[in-house]
């Protein structure tokens, strides 16, 4: 009887340690979305660039499930400086300047006394353009109208309308609008020089007149 009682102890403790050393601490699962431009046909993440506005939310997960935080302290910060600390405060937003050494943020929890933190880096980028020629190698047929986009990615505006195009094809400039594309005729003696054609395309954007960025490539007149 004594041995049985021992035995049912014995298995009660180790279960229980067993149970509370293999139970998950809870974790922050943080998310963020750049507010900025990007073509409709890109799958992937959009990447803030300097002076785009960043929204970030959290969540605590134990087990799988998700905690009530709403009553839990929450704190945010931006390269180790706060940025917001409130009650049930889920969602933050900071904005990254050329000035910022770092992409840092931070988010702590008060989980029933219990303090759950969770950094995180955020990549920054330029943004972009991108000239697309539907020529492999950017070789064209000679004679022929080609024709050219301008893609941008990741300004700071949501509307596509607040961007102007420009180009210059050879030593002559096109004029400034909304139109992201330019038609090229190969056969133009006025444009072409050498069997190929020097490119450059524009980008500004209209409600920030210092986001503007060129890109320069070249097509390649075939036979």
């Amino acid at each position: 009887m004594r041995h049985n009682l021992f035995l049912l102890t014995f298995v009660c403790l180790f279960f229980g340690f067993f149970l509370s050393t293999n139970a998950a601490n809870p974790e922050l699962i943080v998310t963020w979305k750049a507010d900025n431009f990007f073509p409709t046909s890109y799958i992937g993440k959009a990447v803030p660039s300097y002076g785009t506005k960043v929204y970030l939310a959290v969540e605590a997960v134990q087990n799988g499930t998700l905690l009530d935080v709403s009553n839990s302290t929450i704190e945010w910060r931006k390269n180790g400086e706060r940025i917001r600390k409130g009650t049930g405060e889920k969602e933050a937003m900071v904005v990254f300047s050329e000035t910022d050494r770092t992409n840092f943020v931070s988010v702590s929890v008060d989980w029933n006394g219990v303090l759950i933190q969770k950094s995180i880096t955020i990549p920054t980028t330029e943004p972009k353009l991108i000239l697309e020629i539907p020529y492999i190698n950017n070789v064209v047929p000679k004679n022929s109208d080609i024709s050219i986009t301008a893609v941008p990615y990741f300004f700071n505006t949501k509307s596509f309308e607040d961007l102007s195009f420009s180009w210059q094809i050879g030593l002559l400039k096109k004029g400034t609008g909304s139109n992201n594309k330019i038609t090229i005729n190969t056969g133009n003696p006025s444009t072409t020089s050498n069997n190929s054609v020097s490119i450059t395309g524009y980008v500004q954007n209209k409600k920030s007149l210092l986001e503007i960025i060129k890109t320069q490539t070249k097509i390649f007149i075939g036979n």
